[in-house]
């Protein structure tokens, strides 16, 4: 499958995410533009970008005057989103199974190659449970294959709805 080129902002992005959902910025923790750019080997710009769009998806609070915190959802938060996250998805299996191309069909193919060779690498190192680096490289297989699955889904406001329900 040949790589995958994102912007700056998007890798921020992504880098910020990770470091959330792996609890290593656990709720409550102010994000410094300053120390990301510095960790992540970005200006700040694209850190700034990054902070703004994950605040408008619901991951960050925005404190005026102080910047950008962890946001701490609730029980019942999480449950509507994923909630919802899983009739869109589903809706977008339904429409890609219509619509897939077959480069699309080939991305998937190798989202799963790739989620299986974790799952070995993890058996067969005998590990109780992901490592960062088989974490890291789930998370990448399985971002491609949502986002393969909704780009051929081809439905521009259900691709819409779900960026908004990042979870």
């Amino acid at each position: 499958m040949p790589p995958v080129h994102r912007t700056a902002r998007e890798r921020a992005c992504a880098q910020i995410l990770e470091k959330l959902v792996s609890g290593e910025l656990p709720p409550g923790t102010h994000l410094s533009e300053v120390q990301l750019s510095k960790a992540f080997g970005l200006s700040r710009a694209p850190i700034r970008e990054a902070i703004g769009e994950l605040s408008s998806r619901g991951w960050l609070d925005m404190v005026p005057g102080l910047g950008a915190y962890v946001k701490a959802p609730d029980r019942r938060e999480l449950r509507e989103l994923y909630e919802c996250r899983e009739a869109l998805e589903c809706l977008a299996v339904e429409l890609a199974v219509e619509r897939i191309a077959p480069r699309q069909l080939h991305q998937l193919a190798g989202s799963v190659a790739q989620m299986g060779e974790v799952i070995a690498r993890v058996e067969r190192d005998r590990l109780e449970r992901f490592d960062d680096a088989a974490a890291l490289a789930w998370m990448e297989a399985d971002l491609q294959l949502h986002q393969t699955l909704i780009e051929a889904a081809a439905n521009r406001k259900l691709a819409s709805a779900l960026s908004s329900l990042h979870v």
